[in-house]
Order: structure tokens, then C-alpha cells, then sequence
């Protein structure tokens, strides 16, 4: 009989274990998904003041469209997806993919007709992510060879990456 208690005793702490792990998860995902719908914000108003000049000429539109996000396992969240036009041939989307994902905290695809780059959020913690930077900051996610490569994401780079991903025939 004291066999089975002990059991019986260690099933109940398999279950309470299993519950406790799916609240922590629960909580980090909440704040995981929090955190980075805060960047996404952040990424976007920062897309909205390099691109004012252009936007007050008329010359470039902003669009935002809600997206839904479904991440395996976590409950579905709202986020939103930016559209850049530019002139009345170029078109270039930032996509928001998730949160929970490998080696960042986020990411946004940005696809154009030219070609299609990615947007991570990382900070410090990331391997070959900048080792100053405390706070997660976005990049241009790139590659050479086998090893990932991150670019600041700063106004000339932006500038540079649009023009890569969009239509250079319109340029």
C-alpha cells in the first residue's frame, strides 16, 4: 500500500507540475506578446516619421490593415500589417510574423516586388546580436554564408531596404 501512495503521491505532483508550467507560460507569453506588440508600435511610428516628408508631398501612403496572429499553442492576438506605397507602382508590406520566435523576440517580414527582407527584434541576448545594446532594438536580419548578420535599423538603412525590396524599375 505504501507503493501505491508514493504513486499516487508523485502523480498529484506530476499534475500540479504540469499546471504550474502551463501558467508560467501562460505569463510569459502574455508579456512576450505584450512587449512585442509595444515594438511593433514603436517600429511603426518610427517608419511614419522617416517617411513624413514623403507623406505630407503625397507621394507615399501609409496604410494599416488588422492581421491576425496565431502562434502554436498561445491564444490568437491582434496586431497590424503596414502597407507603403510609393508612387503608383511600388508596394511594400511589413508583415508581422510573431513573437515566439527563434533567436528574437520578434519579427516582421517586409516584402516587396524586388525582394523580401526581415525585421527582428533583438537585444544583447541574441547570439551575434549587438553585446551593448540593454533594450531589444529592431534590425535588418541578413545573411552571409552561414552566419546571420543584423543592421542597425536606422533611417538610411531603412531608406536603403525599401529600395531594395521595392520595384528599382520605378526608381
Amino acid at each position: 500500500m505504501t507503493e501505491l501512495t508514493t504513486t499516487e503521491e508523485r502523480f498529484a505532483q506530476f499534475v500540479s507540475d504540469a499546471h504550474r508550467q502551463d501558467r508560467d507560460e501562460e505569463v510569459r507569453m502574455k508579456k512576450l506578446v505584450s512587449d512585442y506588440r509595444a515594438a511593433l508600435d514603436r517600429l511603426y511610428g518610427t517608419i511614419g516619421d522617416y517617411l513624413a516628408m514623403q507623406v505630407s508631398a503625397g507621394s507615399v501612403v501609409i496604410e494599416r490593415e488588422p492581421l491576425l496572429i496565431t502562434e502554436n499553442g498561445h491564444d490568437d492576438y491582434m496586431v497590424y500589417r503596414l502597407t507603403v506605397r510609393i508612387g503608383s507602382r511600388v508596394e511594400i508590406t511589413f508583415t508581422p510574423v510573431g513573437a515566439d520566435i527563434i533567436g528574437a523576440f520578434g519579427r516582421v517580414d517586409v516584402n516587396g516586388a524586388a525582394a523580401d527582407r526581415r525585421l527582428c527584434l533583438v537585444d544583447r541576448t541574441v547570439p551575434g546580436g549587438p553585446k551593448k545594446w540593454a533594450a531589444p532594438r529592431w534590425v535588418v536580419a541578413g545573411a552571409e554564408g552561414q552566419a546571420i548578420t543584423f543592421s542597425l535599423l536606422r533611417k538610411d538603412s531603412f531608406f536603403a531596404m525599401l529600395m531594395d525590396v521595392g520595384d528599382r524599375a520605378a526608381s
